[in-house]
């Protein structure tokens, strides 16, 4: 065989080789560009979900804080001094009502007895006057 007719040959069964080859290769292309198509569009979905369930979970730790504040302020040992707190003012208010009841009750008997004065005064003047009317 003559060399032109070896090369030939070879070339040509490399052709054949490699146009299967060639083959293989752009199907396992395409069905990797579908693989990682697929998997980009699994990966944002993906990436959409952790999304929302951070913020679910940032809702639930707000909803968590308000209901713990709530509990908190409803504990019966807060609850407790706050009716302590409130009845220790309730007592000072009751003194204060009976300290002005009883300067009121002053004042009126205060009152009365300076106008019991004054009438005993009034008639004291009167007397006076009509006898000194009479003298004239």
């Amino acid at each position: 065989m003559q060399p032109d007719s070896v090369l030939f040959i070879a070339l040509g069964i490399c052709i054949v080789i490699s146009l299967p080859t060639l083959v293989v290769a752009f199907g396992a292309m395409r069905e990797g560009r579908r693989v990682s198509e697929t998997l980009k569009g699994k990966l944002s979905q993906a990436e959409h979900d952790l999304k929302r369930a951070q913020w679910a979970e940032m809702d639930s730790q707000k909803e968590l804080r308000k209901l713990t504040e709530q509990l908190e302020e409803q504990r019966p040992d807060k609850l407790f001094g706050k009716l302590e707190q409130a009845t220790g003012e309730l007592e000072q208010l009751q003194q204060k009502l009976l300290e002005s009841e009883r300067l009121v009750g002053q004042q009126k008997q205060e009152l009365s007895q300076q106008s019991e004065r004054q009438k005993r005064e009034h008639r004291h003047l009167e007397q006076e006057n009509q006898h000194l009317m009479k003298e004239r």
